[in-house]
């Protein structure tokens, strides 16, 4: 499947705030290809959000549904690896932004 990427999807965390109370999705330990032997924990990958859903349809794609109908971002699963823009991730993680009245 060809990957169309959704810029509105896409967080950047080092220069926005995540929202509180809103559900991310964010990928881990990346290599530039599913061979590459790592000697750490690879690269982080980017944070995608905020979302109303995650989906996964057959174990082979995952789906990142955000807050409007236009806004959803699919993801290739490609044997143990999650594949984003030509890179490939063995984690990935949701999560939901604490609220900082609640803690």
């Amino acid at each position: 499947m060809n990957q169309t990427i959704n810029p509105s999807l896409l967080c950047h965390p080092d220069t926005e705030a995540l929202i509180p109370g809103k559900l991310y999705a964010q990928l881990y330990h990346g290599r530039k290809h599913p061979t590459d032997q790592l000697d750490d924990w690879g690269f982080d990958g980017p944070t995608f959000g905020p979302l109303t859903a995650i989906v996964s349809t057959y174990a082979s794609t995952l789906r990142l549904h955000g807050e409007t109908d236009d806004q959803e971002q699919w993801l290739t699963i490609r044997g143990e690896f999650v594949e984003w823009d030509g890179r490939f991730y063995s984690d990935w993680e949701a999560f939901v932004v604490p609220n900082p009245a609640e803690d």
